[in-house]
Protein backbone atom coordinates (compact mmCIF):
# COMPACT_ATOMS: atom_id res chain seq x y z
CA UNK A 1 0.00 0.00 0.00
CA UNK A 2 2.69 2.41 0.99
CA UNK A 3 4.22 1.94 -2.20
CA UNK A 4 0.84 3.19 -4.63
CA UNK A 5 0.90 5.64 -1.74
CA UNK A 6 4.07 7.19 -3.03
CA UNK A 7 3.96 6.30 -6.28
CA UNK A 8 0.26 8.16 -6.66
CA UNK A 9 1.51 11.24 -4.95
CA UNK A 10 4.70 11.63 -6.51
CA UNK A 11 6.60 11.43 -3.41
CA UNK A 12 10.37 12.66 -4.34
CA UNK A 13 13.27 9.72 -3.01
CA UNK A 14 15.86 11.30 -1.44
CA UNK A 15 18.08 9.41 -4.29
CA UNK A 16 16.11 11.40 -7.25
CA UNK A 17 15.48 8.12 -8.62
CA UNK A 18 11.70 9.10 -9.44
CA UNK A 19 11.87 12.58 -9.87
CA UNK A 20 14.30 15.60 -11.48
CA UNK A 21 13.83 19.05 -9.65
CA UNK A 22 15.21 21.91 -11.16
CA UNK A 23 14.41 25.44 -11.54
CA UNK A 24 14.39 27.52 -14.98
CA UNK A 25 14.86 31.30 -13.90
CA UNK A 26 16.91 31.84 -10.35
CA UNK A 27 14.47 34.77 -8.83
CA UNK A 28 12.29 36.08 -5.96
CA UNK A 29 9.30 34.03 -7.13
CA UNK A 30 10.98 30.52 -8.60
CA UNK A 31 9.38 28.01 -9.85
CA UNK A 32 10.36 24.49 -8.94
CA UNK A 33 9.56 22.23 -12.00
CA UNK A 34 9.41 18.12 -11.58
CA UNK A 35 10.79 16.01 -14.48
CA UNK A 36 10.70 12.05 -14.31
CA UNK A 37 13.06 9.86 -14.74
CA UNK A 38 13.44 7.79 -17.66
CA UNK A 39 14.34 3.65 -17.00
CA UNK A 40 14.91 2.44 -21.16
CA UNK A 41 11.59 3.75 -22.59
CA UNK A 42 9.30 3.62 -18.94
CA UNK A 43 9.00 6.75 -16.74
CA UNK A 44 8.47 7.10 -12.87
CA UNK A 45 5.50 9.52 -13.77
CA UNK A 46 3.25 6.98 -15.09
CA UNK A 47 4.60 3.59 -13.28
CA UNK A 48 6.71 2.94 -10.46
CA UNK A 49 7.95 -0.50 -11.95
CA UNK A 50 10.34 1.10 -14.37
CA UNK A 51 14.05 -0.77 -14.08
CA UNK A 52 17.31 -0.32 -15.22
CA UNK A 53 20.47 -3.17 -14.43
CA UNK A 54 22.08 -1.21 -11.37
CA UNK A 55 25.74 0.59 -12.53
CA UNK A 56 27.17 -1.27 -9.85
CA UNK A 57 27.27 -4.04 -12.46
CA UNK A 58 26.41 -6.69 -9.95
CA UNK A 59 24.56 -9.46 -11.45
CA UNK A 60 20.46 -9.09 -10.41
CA UNK A 61 20.79 -5.75 -9.03
CA UNK A 62 18.77 -3.15 -10.57
CA UNK A 63 17.25 0.72 -10.42
CA UNK A 64 13.87 1.25 -10.01
CA UNK A 65 11.71 4.74 -9.28
CA UNK A 66 12.06 4.17 -5.62
CA UNK A 67 14.81 2.55 -3.47
CA UNK A 68 12.49 -0.32 -1.92
CA UNK A 69 11.19 -0.85 -5.23
CA UNK A 70 14.85 -1.21 -6.35
CA UNK A 71 15.11 -3.92 -4.02
CA UNK A 72 12.46 -5.61 -4.28
CA UNK A 73 12.98 -5.88 -8.24
CA UNK A 74 16.42 -7.01 -7.61
CA UNK A 75 17.35 -10.77 -7.69
CA UNK A 76 19.39 -12.65 -5.53
CA UNK A 77 21.74 -14.67 -8.31
CA UNK A 78 24.95 -12.79 -7.06
CA UNK A 79 24.50 -14.17 -3.71
CA UNK A 80 25.08 -17.34 -5.48
CA UNK A 81 28.85 -16.76 -7.05
CA UNK A 82 32.15 -15.62 -4.95
CA UNK A 83 33.59 -13.45 -7.31
CA UNK A 84 30.22 -11.40 -7.13
CA UNK A 85 30.21 -11.20 -3.32
CA UNK A 86 33.27 -10.22 -3.17
CA UNK A 87 32.32 -7.14 -5.18
CA UNK A 88 29.70 -6.78 -3.68
CA UNK A 89 31.76 -6.38 0.17
CA UNK A 90 34.22 -4.31 -1.39
CA UNK A 91 31.82 -1.86 -1.99
CA UNK A 92 30.34 -1.75 1.23
CA UNK A 93 33.86 -1.88 2.81
CA UNK A 94 33.22 -5.14 5.39
CA UNK A 95 36.06 -6.40 7.49
CA UNK A 96 34.47 -9.95 6.79
CA UNK A 97 33.95 -11.82 3.70
CA UNK A 98 30.41 -13.50 3.30
CA UNK A 99 30.20 -17.01 2.10
CA UNK A 100 27.73 -17.71 -0.95
CA UNK A 101 24.16 -18.68 -0.65
CA UNK A 102 23.96 -23.03 -1.60
CA UNK A 103 21.69 -24.05 -4.11
CA UNK A 104 19.76 -26.24 -2.09
CA UNK A 105 17.00 -22.95 -1.69
CA UNK A 106 13.69 -23.56 -2.92
CA UNK A 107 13.82 -20.41 -4.54
CA UNK A 108 15.38 -20.53 -7.67
CA UNK A 109 18.65 -17.68 -8.51
CA UNK A 110 16.49 -15.31 -10.97
CA UNK A 111 13.64 -15.04 -8.28
CA UNK A 112 13.33 -11.56 -7.29
CA UNK A 113 13.06 -9.99 -3.55
CA UNK A 114 9.71 -9.40 -3.80
CA UNK A 115 8.49 -13.08 -4.38
CA UNK A 116 10.93 -14.49 -1.91
CA UNK A 117 9.33 -11.97 0.53
CA UNK A 118 5.89 -12.96 -0.54
CA UNK A 119 6.83 -16.39 0.71
CA UNK A 120 7.99 -14.68 4.36
CA UNK A 121 11.81 -16.34 3.27
CA UNK A 122 10.40 -19.65 4.18
CA UNK A 123 12.01 -22.52 2.78
CA UNK A 124 9.71 -25.31 4.01
CA UNK A 125 6.12 -25.07 5.68
CA UNK A 126 5.81 -28.39 8.55
CA UNK A 127 2.84 -28.91 9.76
CA UNK A 128 3.05 -31.35 12.80
CA UNK A 129 -0.94 -31.68 13.78
CA UNK A 130 -1.62 -34.09 16.89
CA UNK A 131 -4.76 -33.94 18.37
CA UNK A 132 -3.94 -36.64 20.76
CA UNK A 133 -0.97 -34.99 22.38
CA UNK A 134 -3.52 -31.52 22.46
CA UNK A 135 -5.78 -33.63 24.77
CA UNK A 136 -2.66 -35.02 26.82
CA UNK A 137 -1.34 -31.81 27.44
CA UNK A 138 -4.65 -30.15 28.29
CA UNK A 139 -6.67 -32.81 29.35
CA UNK A 140 -10.07 -31.61 29.41
CA UNK A 141 -12.80 -32.43 31.59
CA UNK A 142 -15.25 -32.36 28.51
CA UNK A 143 -15.20 -31.61 24.85
CA UNK A 144 -18.42 -29.81 23.15
CA UNK A 145 -19.07 -27.60 20.39
CA UNK A 146 -22.03 -26.20 18.95
CA UNK A 147 -22.59 -25.78 15.49
CA UNK A 148 -24.76 -22.93 14.20
CA UNK A 149 -26.50 -23.19 11.04
CA UNK A 150 -28.80 -20.75 8.61
CA UNK A 151 -30.93 -22.71 6.32
CA UNK A 152 -30.55 -21.13 2.62
CA UNK A 153 -33.32 -21.60 -0.08
CA UNK A 154 -32.67 -25.25 -0.89
CA UNK A 155 -33.38 -26.05 2.51
CA UNK A 156 -36.43 -24.01 2.96
CA UNK A 157 -37.62 -25.47 -0.42
CA UNK A 158 -36.56 -29.15 0.32
CA UNK A 159 -38.98 -29.25 3.61
CA UNK A 160 -41.57 -27.45 1.91
CA UNK A 161 -41.70 -29.55 -0.95
CA UNK A 162 -41.55 -32.60 1.27
CA UNK A 163 -44.49 -31.00 3.82
CA UNK A 164 -46.52 -30.90 0.78
CA UNK A 165 -46.00 -34.70 -0.55
CA UNK A 166 -46.81 -35.47 2.79
CA UNK A 167 -49.84 -33.84 3.30
CA UNK A 168 -50.89 -34.86 -0.39
CA UNK A 169 -50.48 -38.46 0.50
CA UNK A 170 -52.06 -38.30 3.69
CA UNK A 171 -54.97 -36.51 2.22
CA UNK A 172 -55.36 -39.02 -0.35
CA UNK A 173 -55.92 -41.51 2.20
CA UNK A 174 -58.21 -39.45 4.77
CA UNK A 175 -60.64 -37.77 2.00
CA UNK A 176 -62.20 -41.06 0.47
CA UNK A 177 -62.60 -42.73 4.34
CA UNK A 178 -64.28 -39.34 5.30
CA UNK A 179 -66.70 -39.05 2.12
CA UNK A 180 -67.55 -42.75 3.01
CA UNK A 181 -68.20 -42.06 6.85
CA UNK A 182 -70.09 -39.24 6.24
CA UNK A 183 -72.26 -41.31 3.60
CA UNK A 184 -72.78 -43.90 6.12
CA UNK A 185 -73.90 -41.30 8.66
CA UNK A 186 -76.11 -39.46 6.34
CA UNK A 187 -77.40 -42.71 5.14
CA UNK A 188 -78.08 -44.39 8.83
CA UNK A 189 -79.61 -41.06 9.34
CA UNK A 190 -82.35 -41.10 6.54
CA UNK A 191 -83.23 -44.86 7.57
CA UNK A 192 -83.96 -43.51 10.95
CA UNK A 193 -85.95 -41.12 10.40
CA UNK A 194 -87.61 -42.66 7.64
CA UNK A 195 -88.44 -45.67 10.19
CA UNK A 196 -90.26 -43.20 12.61
CA UNK A 197 -93.92 -43.50 12.13
CA UNK A 198 -96.56 -40.81 13.73
CA UNK A 199 -99.14 -41.66 15.61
Amino acid sequence: MFRELAQGNELVSAYSTNWNLFVRNMTNNAIVYMKPQWYGDCNCATSAACTQPSELFLSGFVVSCFPLESFLRSTIECLYVQSCVDQMVSYVGANYTPSVLNNNSRFVMNVSIDAIVQQMFIEHWSFNISFESFFEQCRPTSCSYTLIERHDLLDVATTLLGLHGGVTITLRFAVPLMVRLCYKLIRKRRQTTSEVMPM
